[in-house]
């Protein structure tokens, strides 16, 4: 039985993954897909000088079905990419709402102090707080001036401890939390480039298996086009604990948490033996 001994179609889907690298913003992969086009042309060009015509039929028609599976590719990057923009760009605009309503804090802050001094000094036609307790309850200016430096002190200090204690503490909260989501977003993100391309080198590799078959008269012996595509693709799926999902929309992870949930799928035996969401439920939650 006549097989092909240039292009497998487990090379095919390689090569076409390896290619996909030209479409990346980064320069080091774009080189790196430039050496995979270097490499196909080398196995090609053999074959359209001095293979047999089954070769050379099956190669061109090879190469066309991996330049339609990078052109699948290239729109489920380009998609990548356009998320992920999309993503940081409402996130910082998130990040910048929590950062105007603290700058507003702050400011409010100083206004308790500014109140009660012009309080005691009085606006343009009144007279102040001060004028009134010299004039009418006779005391003196001097008690009157360590009275209102007391109270000034007093209303800068409630608004500090309002703003340190409360509303800092919630502001810094929700930054962090911002953080969190933003990197939970960009994993799902991940994931979903991840299954697309995976599901279109399963299919180049079974089309390229069909295609042999209609050339050469049978399909490559022992090609599982589904373990093909999850080889490739070995070691870049996300890593992420099965149950973040649940545990973030349930507001239960926390900065000291996130690492653990970024590796909890392969760290199992560490998640349980560190996580206190697992300890506090005494097991994971359905």
């Amino acid at each position: 039985m006549a097989v092909t001994t240039a292009l497998p179609p487990s090379l095919a889907v390689e090569l076409a993954w390896g290619l996909s690298s030209q479409f990346s913003k980064d320069a080091d992969a774009k080189a790196r897909g430039e050496m995979t086009k270097v490499d196909f042309d080398r196995i090609v060009q053999p074959v359209d000088t001095s293979g047999t015509d089954e070769e050379k039929r099956y190669v061109r028609g090879t190469a066309a079905l991996i330049d339609g599976t990078l052109r699948t590719l290239h729109i489920i990057v380009a998609g990548r990419d356009l998320n992920i923009d999309e993503l940081d760009e409402l996130r910082d605009k998130r990040r910048e709402d929590v950062e105007a309503s603290a700058k507003l804090s702050g400011s409010l802050q100083s206004i308790a102090p500014r109140a009660v001094t012009t309080l005691f000094v009085g606006g343009a036609g009144g007279a102040g707080l001060s004028e009134a307790l010299t004039r009418w309850a006779g005391i003196q200016e001097t008690d009157i001036a360590l009275f209102q430096g007391l109270v000034i002190a007093a209303a800068a200090a409630v608004g500090y401890i309002v703003h340190e204690l409360v509303v800092a503490r919630l502001v810094r909260r929700a930054l962090t939390r911002e953080l969190i989501k933003k990197d939970y977003d960009r994993t799902r993100y991940f994931d979903q480039y991840h299954q697309r391309c995976r599901l279109a080198l399963w299919s180049l590799c079974e089309r390229v298996n069909i295609w042999h078959q209609a050339v050469f008269g049978a399909p490559f012996p022992c090609t599982n086009a589904w373990d093909v595509a999850r080889r490739v693709l070995d070691g870049a799926q996300s890593t992420c604990c099965p149950w973040v999902h649940k545990h973030l929309r349930n507001g239960w992870i926390t900065p000291d948490l996130w690492s653990l949930c970024e590796t909890g799928d392969i760290k199992r035996d560490v998640v349980e033996a560190s996580c206190r969401i697992f300890q506090r439920e005494k097991g994971w939650p359905p």
